[in-house]
């Protein structure tokens, strides 16, 4: 059997009023692009539950085991395959050839049935939990679904409410008490006896032994027992303060400059803003989907007395916004979230979609504003590296160099071919390893200006 679907931001929302897991990674656009994943991702056990209706047997269920392999983002193509038998089954949910879920379970029958549970009330805020206060911690869940819209967003599900309600108050649990606000989903084992009538579902927390920030979640109540597996995530990817760039330039070193920085609402782009206001110029930066981010850099600069602006700038569209002045420099470090593919594929979906950001954005953008004599377009050192896993990138990349030593001539066009640094993007599960990105982009910066007409 195999089965195909795509989660919709409506599928999102119902999912979250239905289970009580409104955490921001799920739910947020901007939120979502400062986590590991770099975009919204559909909640591991909506996926699971979806699979459930489609490819398991009909009927309860006595054990259950599940791995989260992979985020799916919200709007990928997922395709569900099943082997094994109506009492004991397989089931697979991957995405580009790649398992996202992995369910185990075994089905059974109960001599007893539970009575509906109303739909309980849940705050819509996300507990903040460090790792360190994690172990230890103990609280209870209440059980409880609306069925109506339980049977919309999953019809073909066959599971008993009370199982059903179970699972829902362990993504509950993840996503909005421990971890909480930082959490990844990474998997559940779950064995279910006779029914209880208790609308409670009990929880208990301690620390893992391992390379990752992990927690182990002990469930038990209402006819279950089992256990949950979770990460904490690390936060966004904090980067220098205006302060700091202004001691590691000379206040006018860059008073010449009215940049244009897009993508300048975090990371790379944030950088460079403050690196060129403390050095005298001024800056017009641009965002996508990060606008609350963009306004506090742009106060933080204000509040110093530099000139800073901000407006929305979606590189893949054709309309360009009205800016404040008419650019000297353009700073380009739009993208997308950077995807892995496996090894041995070349994804042509990435690939075009990158191009639109590095290549035909770019192009535009360019094209479009006359005033410009100075282009900063950062590349990449994979080009220089072998990295079968950012094959797509790495094209992209190198298609956008082509294309800026197309458009040199009059203009001075700076392509340097940065490292891995601090930001969003880099950042993994464990920690981030990547070196500051101030130093290399005050260098950057000052090798722009240097070069010739």
């Amino acid at each position: 059997m195999h089965f195909t679907h795509r989660f919709t931001s409506a599928d999102q929302h119902a999912f979250a009023l239905l289970s009580g897991d409104w955490n921001p990674m799920h739910m947020d656009a901007a939120s979502a692009r400062r986590t590991v994943f770099g975009e919204r991702v559909v909640h591991g056990v909506h996926s699971l539950l979806w699979a459930l209706s489609v490819a398991a047997p009909r009927g309860a269920l006595a054990h259950l085991d599940v791995k989260f392999q992979k985020g799916v983002l919200l709007g990928s193509e997922l395709h569900c395959t099943m082997k094994g038998t109506p009492e004991a089954f397989n089931i697979v949910v991957s995405i580009d050839g790649a398992p996202a879920v992995k369910i185990k379970g075994r089905t059974g029958s109960f001599a007893r049935s539970c009575a509906p549970r109303s739909a309980p009330e849940h705050d819509r805020q996300a507990a903040v939990v460090k790792y360190a206060d994690a172990s230890g911690m103990r609280g209870t869940a209440t059980l409880g679904c609306d069925d109506n819209l339980l049977g919309k967003l999953l019809p073909g599900l066959s599971l008993p409410t009370w199982q059903t309600e179970v699972l829902l108050a362990t993504t509950r649990v993840v996503g909005m008490q421990c971890p909480g606000l930082h959490s990844i989903y990474a998997g559940l084992t779950m064995d279910f006896d006779e029914p209880i009538e208790s609308n409670l579902l009990s929880y208990a927390v301690q620390t893992e032994d391992s390379p990752y920030s992990s927690v182990e979640i002990m469930f038990d109540g209402a006819g279950a027992h089992g256990k949950a597996r979770a990460l904490f995530r690390p936060p966004p990817q904090a980067q220098a303060t205006y302060a700091d760039a202004a001691l590691s330039v000379t206040p006018s070193e860059f008073q010449s400059w009215r940049a244009l920085v897009v993508g300048g609402s975090r990371g790379l782009g944030e950088v460079a803003a403050k690196l060129i206001t403390a050095g005298g110029g001024s800056v017009c930066l641009t965002y996508a989907i990060g606008a609350d981010d963009a306004r506090k850099i742009c106060d933080e600069l204000q509040s110093a007395g530099r000139e800073a602006h901000a407006v929305r700038l979606d590189v893949t569209q054709t309309e360009l916004p009205m800016l404040p002045w008419q650019p000297t420099h353009l700073l380009y470090f739009a993208t997308p979230q950077i995807p892995t593919d496996r090894a041995e594929n070349f994804s042509m979906t990435h690939f075009t979609r990158l191009c639109d950001y590095y290549v035909e954005g770019f192009h535009r953008l360019v094209t479009s504003l006359p005033s410009l004599n100075a282009i900063l377009y950062p590349s990449t050192i994979y080009l220089d590296e072998h990295k079968p896993q950012l094959a797509a990138y790495c094209a992209a990349k190198a298609a956008g160099e082509v294309l800026c030593r197309h458009l040199a001539g009059s203009r001075r066009i700076h392509m340097p071919r940065l490292p891995r640094l601090a930001t969003d993007q880099t950042t993994g599960i464990t920690s981030n390893s990547a070196p500051a990105a101030l130093p290399v982009i005050l260098r950057e910066l000052r090798t722009l200006g240097a070069l010739k007409p």
